[in-house]
């Protein structure tokens, strides 16, 4: 029997090597989208609303058949054409294919953002992972052209920052937020908003917010890419990132609530990259960066101590606590250049993380509060351990496996947090080169790492409720963590890893 699979994957691979094979999967999926797109044009004008269409039940069935080939065929492209096989033909193929749908879709839900016409609603192939949230209309919002617009969650920063308001209103009497929310950003980020895009209209601004910190990410993504002599596997990478953006429902629901999690994914980057490196320049941009988003900071300051804590002795110890020292500097400054704001901010923080209702995906569902709230310390404890052992290469997937609990660590945890695990690519891909150990094992941690953006984009789409998904999420971790502990010997790597004596 197991011949007979074996014979069968190879001529299965065998054909898909073949011009015809590109072919047929190009037109089939070519086809099929052009039909469930017309499905929806039709249905649409045959209830004569958009919410007739969408509740029609056999549109759902047929949607969800098309949905889950989607994330099979995306999958399977991944892992076979651009890391195993290298087909040029499909590789630009599918990343054509997807890069036009990734555009279509950021083009309308943009516009959307910019004009509230409802475009989005009407021409998005895949939707928000949560229900369109607009702002609503009152004399306050009229004033700068807000209502219908999206990004809900922008909203608390742009209005506390209008009319001359004082910082300190953005954390006590926050009137001009069309839900009165208190403000859950630093002073600092209101500031620089105030001063920049905040004195546009309230589309623009929003859109503005939107692009900036995306491009503010990819310019940092494709950095890191050619620094760590990646850009063999750059351009499909890319197209993942864009994919997991903007073609599933948890990348369009950052994009449409105007969160704030891509500034996470840069810290991230910046700091590994810092750490490896030995750059001081970034790890003072990961601070910058965290303290816009404070998401951030049980992972940075979980590596910030395993990094110091790990130092093989003094002297080394002494130049590691100086890359913590400015790290911590940076965000101090950050904090007291407003220091009445700021403790109006923290205050609000605390408050909020009080709250012992777990919401979204939440390592609260599997373990009480208390406890959840020890992991930064459990997990330095462990990365010592493994920092000793193994060196600061071969702990990369340790790295990956605590940013992954870190996005279900918040008391309010919600899925839209999960494109800044997108930044622990370049890193994962880096440690998957190493000539040493087990190739088919990195290979297959990296097709995980993969796997898991990729289903965890399309949230209860596929993992049914919010406690399955967290799940998901912690296996996973607890997957990346076991894989580190098993990685090969402390051997640094020439041209990445400088000795502390540099």
């Amino acid at each position: 029997m197991s011949n007979f699979f074996r014979n069968l994957y190879k001529v299965i691979l065998d054909w898909l090597d073949t011009r015809s094979a590109v072919y047929w999967l190009g037109g089939f999926l070519s086809i099929t989208y052009l039909f469930f797109f017309r499905l929806k044009a039709y249905l649409v004008a045959h209830h004569g609303n958009e919410i007739g269409a969408i509740t029609d039940p056999f549109y759902r069935q047929a949607y969800d058949v098309a949905f889950f080939s989607f994330v099979v065929v995306v999958i399977l492209f991944f892992l076979w054409s651009v890391l195993e096989r290298g087909n040029k033909i499909i590789l630009a193929l599918g990343c054509l294919s997807i890069g036009i749908l990734a555009a279509y879709q950021l083009f309308y839900i943009s516009k959307d953002t910019v004009y509230g016409d409802l475009s989005a609603r009407q021409n998005l192939i895949i939707d928000p992972r949560y229900k369109y949230l607009r702002i609503e209309n009152n004399e306050n919002t009229r004033q700068f052209k807000a209502p219908g617009r999206l990004s809900a969650d922008f909203a608390v920063v742009y209005f506390s920052t209008q009319n001359n308001s004082p910082l300190e209103d953005a954390y006590t009497s926050n009137v001009n937020d069309p839900w009165g929310r208190y403000s859950n950003y630093p002073p600092i980020f209101h500031y620089l908003c105030s001063l920049t895009f905040c004195n546009l209209d309230y589309g623009p601004a929003s859109l503005t917010h939107l692009l900036l910190q995306l491009g503010f990410f990819l310019a940092g993504f494709i950095f890191i890419f050619n620094s760590l002599k990646l850009t063999d596997t750059l351009l499909p990478n890319l197209i993942l990132v864009s994919f997991c953006l903007f073609l599933t429902p948890v990348g369009l629901a950052w994009f449409e609530r105007g969160q704030f999690t891509l500034y996470v994914g840069l810290a991230y980057l910046c700091l590994i990259f810092g750490l490896l490196k030995q750059n001081r320049i970034f790890i003072l941009l990961s601070a910058f960066f965290s303290f816009i988003k404070w998401t951030a900071f049980p992972f940075t300051v979980t590596l910030l101590a395993i990094y110091a804590l790990s130092s093989a002795n003094l002297k080394e110890f002494k130049q590691r606590l100086g890359s913590v020292f400015l790290y911590g500097s940076i965000a101090l400054i950050l904090f007291i250049i407003f220091w009445s704001a700021s403790l109006l901010f923290l205050n609000g923080l605390i408050r909020f993380e009080q709250d012992f209702e777990p919401t979204g995906i939440n390592l609260a569902y599997f373990l009480p509060v208390t406890i959840v709230k020890f992991l930064p310390l459990f997990l330095v404890i462990l990365g010592l351990l493994l920092y000793r052992k193994k060196g600061p290469v071969q702990v990369i997937p340790f790295y990956a496996g605590i940013a992954v609990l870190f996005t279900i660590y918040p008391t309010h945890a919600y899925d839209y947090s999960l494109p800044a695990l997108l930044a622990l690519i370049p890193f994962l891909l880096y440690w998957s080169k190493i000539p040493e150990g087990s190739i088919a094992g990195k290979k297959l941690t990296v097709y995980l790492y993969y796997i898991f953006l990729i289903a965890a984009s399309f949230s209860i789409r596929l993992f049914v409720t919010e406690q399955i998904q967290t799940g998901a999420y912690l296996l996973v971790a607890c997957f990346l963590i076991f894989v580190s502990s098993r990685a090969l010997p402390k051997e640094p790597l020439p041209g990445l890893v400088k000795s502390a004596a540099a």
